[in-house]
């Protein structure tokens, strides 16, 4: 019905009233199919017939929708006033965080404040939150000392304290800057699988965020003389070992090419108590093999 109704409507040869005309006729048509229909067929059978076309044209969520509106008349209500508070624009209230920086920023008083959410009391928290929430920004009271004569201030807890509240800030920067890297390391692959990454880029892309994370560093920042020294070892391996013209023709031992100062730092106490243990038996094996061949040993 609704094809051949586009299909009149739209036809060259006829006028516009004429138009109007057929317009008329094809409202007054679909309503005597529908009273038809209504006559015949109860609401259960029309509901039924709904729900299956609807699920035979992949529109599941509205037959089931259809389905469960049929089974019980208390459903259509629950339906509709879960329909009318979906569409109700959610109020969010306020992070005491959130409150507490626009009650210094504004320079409120209480009074004032209080004011302030009298009008809208679901966005904004109590006055008493936002006192909890200013006690936390300060230091134990036991980092502190203050008498007629001194004041004493322990400064590694105002550190700690000063260092918690700034992971609490940036800890969805610090994951930002996680999925950031990760998506940037991903799209560098796909442009440029030829060309090698440089130790730098690789460092900030795969560690930068758990650097910054654990050592307190700026995003996307770290010590300059760390890189510099990082970049001069790079260097000197590849020219001493992994080359093949610049390499040094001094003998060197190959397999642990990294200083002892450089795999205290990367590497844990277990592990570096581990590898003593290995050199100590490398080096009495090459006694061994040493003191079988005569020309090494020491003359007599």
């Amino acid at each position: 019905m609704d094809h051949a109704e586009t299909f009149l409507l739209n036809a060259q040869n006829y006028s516009e009233d004429q138009r109007k005309q057929i317009k008329h006729k094809l409202s007054n048509l679909k309503s005597e199919i529908k009273q038809t229909i209504r006559r015949k067929m109860t609401s259960e059978e029309l509901s039924f017939a709904t729900h299956v076309k609807l699920r035979s044209e992949g529109k599941a969520d509205a037959s089931n929708v259809i389905r469960n509106l049929s089974k019980s008349p208390n459903r259509a209500k629950k339906y509709r006033k879960a329909l009318i508070e979906s569409q109700k624009e959610q109020i969010q209230q306020l992070t005491p965080v959130e409150a507490l920086s626009m009650f210094v920023e504004a320079g409120l008083s209480r009074k004032q404040y209080d004011i302030i959410r009298n009008f809208n009391k679901k966005s904004y928290p109590c006055y008493t939150i936002l006192q909890n929430a200013k006690k936390d920004c300060y230091p134990v009271q036991e980092s502190y000392r203050i008498t007629a004569t001194c004041a004493e201030v322990n400064l590694q807890d105002v550190l700690n304290h000063t260092a918690s509240r700034l992971l609490l800030s940036l800890t969805e920067v610090t994951q930002q800057n996680l999925n950031f890297s990760v998506q940037t390391a991903k799209l560098y692959v796909e442009l440029y699988p030829w060309h090698p990454m440089t130790p730098t880029l690789h460092k900030i892309l795969f560690h930068g965020s758990f650097i910054i994370e654990k050592a307190l560093l700026p995003i996307e920042m770290m010590s300059e003389e760390a890189a510099e020294a990082r970049n001069k070892h790079f260097r000197l391996y590849r020219q001493n070992y992994a080359r093949k013209f610049s390499r040094e023709p001094t003998p060197r031992k190959t397999t642990k090419p990294f200083l002892k100062e450089t795999i205290e730092m990367l590497l844990p106490a277990e592990t570096l108590n581990q590898s003593d243990s290995s050199d100590d038996q490398d080096l009495g094996e090459e006694t061994v093999e040493s003191s079988d061949e005569p020309w090494m040993s020491s003359s007599e």
